[in-house]
């Protein structure tokens, strides 16, 4: 992992906790099968990812595996602003 990489998933780790209430222990823990991540919250955190990463995510690019877990949208932010 390098170490942009490692400190987006610090940021997100706290705009998990400090934007959407949620603690992630784990950057590979499922959200969405913890039940941590549901759909309003998804849409919470399209707009956080917006402002704090300049990423805009476009309508095709709703996949939920680009968001199960902090690994797979730091993988998705990467793609984005590559």
């Amino acid at each position: 992992m390098t170490h942009a990489s490692d400190e987006r998933i610090a940021g997100l780790t706290a705009l998990f906790r400090d934007n959407l209430n949620v603690e992630v222990s784990d950057p590979d823990l499922d959200l969405i099968e913890e039940g941590l991540l549901d759909s309003l919250m998804l849409v919470d955190l399209l707009m956080h990812l917006e402002q704090q990463f300049q990423v805009t995510v476009p309508l095709e690019d709703l996949e939920l595996d680009n968001f199960r877990t902090v690994h797979a949208i730091d993988s998705y932010i990467t793609s984005r602003v590559a």
